[in-house]
């Protein structure tokens, strides 16, 4: 009972966020009461993520079908969001108030959207509605990217990352889940065997998220366009979702086999190497912090191949989520 009372209150609380969102970001008044009811939102989510832990238990939100639990990797990767986000939310604040041409579209609305579906995604226990919160945030997130879309570069980058969000990593991990369904009969969480080219969908659909080298293009794009506080997210939250969900695929459906652990490594590896060659010729600061999580995404793979896994790789995303927010953040709003 005191779990429905609390997920009934978040839910509340989030959809008076996104309503009182709505309109124009340069009504001061109401962009801070936006950015209160959104940090109240993300705190409510990962309190409800802290107690659904405490019982161990996997629960089923009547009607909707929705399987929600969380364990220790969850519950991190969720603070990682809600530090994150609120941290953004805030900066958002002095970021609209330095963009003063009037045109723009709801951005704190955005803003809520994109961070309550990252926080919930760890929530997620089948995989129908953790490809759903999935495509929300990638959604969001497109718009958030192309907020400046009176600059012809923003809109084409904009729509250049919808696109490959789209083909790259919605449409594999659609094909993987539906092959998941034939194999298990289920798409909720639960552990089986299913053959490794299964698992090296989930890895195109997830390293495109994650950023690994050959599929990390989209990424030293679209930094150098997005909103700052909306960069911070980007590679500070919304890339190490895309290792979560890979995380997840292993821990259900592995151990991979042996030539999709070698492709994990040499990806990996790739990464890390192609990064550091890169550095040196980045003359925008937002790119090179774009490199930079490419770089890391590399080390959080070479992770996950390697068996850590579990906790050690939680704590690494939390670890790299705070330090790229921080340099996102401290760098400037432009």
């Amino acid at each position: 009972m005191e779990l429905t009372t609390l997920g009934l209150i978040t839910v509340l609380i989030t959809g008076l966020g996104l309503g009182l969102s709505t309109g124009s970001h340069r009504a001061k008044g109401k962009a801070a009461l936006s950015i209160a009811l959104g940090s109240l939102a993300l705190f409510l989510i990962l309190v409800l993520g802290i107690a659904i832990a405490q019982t161990h238990r996997v629960y089923e939100i009547p009607l909707l079908g929705m399987k929600i639990g969380c364990d220790a990797v969850s519950a991190i990767i969720m603070l990682n969001v809600v530090i994150l986000g609120i941290a953004s939310l805030i900066a958002s604040y002095s970021y609209c108030d330095i963009v003063e041409e009037p045109g723009y579209g709801p951005y704190y609305t955005l803003m809520i959207l994109f961070l309550v579906s990252m926080a919930v995604i760890p929530l997620m226990r089948d995989w129908l509605w953790f490809l759903f919160m999935f495509e929300v945030m990638t959604l969001a997130s497109y718009f958030l990217i192309g907020f400046e879309y009176r600059e012809r570069t923003a809109e084409r980058i904009a729509w250049s990352y919808f696109i490959t969000m789209h083909v790259l990593c919605t449409l594999p991990l659609i094909i993987a889940i539906g092959m998941v369904y034939g194999y298990t009969g289920t798409l909720d969480f639960v552990k089986s065997s299913i053959p490794g080219v299964v698992l090296a969908i989930f890895l195109l659909g997830f390293a495109t998220k994650s950023g690994l080298v050959p599929l990390h293009f989209w990424l030293p794009e679209a930094h150098p366009v997005a909103p700052t506080p909306v960069s911070a997210l980007l590679s500070g939250a919304m890339v190490e979702l895309g290792t979560y969900g890979m995380y997840r695929a292993l821990e259900l459906y592995g151990p991979s086999p042996p030539w999709l652990t070698s492709l994990i490594i040499a990806l990996a590896i790739l990464s890390t190497l192609a990064a550091v060659a890169s550095y040196h010729r980045q003359d925008d600061v937002k790119r090179l912090f774009a490199w930079s999580t490419i770089d890391n995404a590399g080390w959080m793979y070479i992770i996950m191949a390697l068996g850590i896994g579990g906790v050690p790789l939680a704590v690494y995303i939390l670890n790299h989520g705070l330090a790229k927010a921080a340099a996102f953040l401290s760098a400037g709003l432009a």
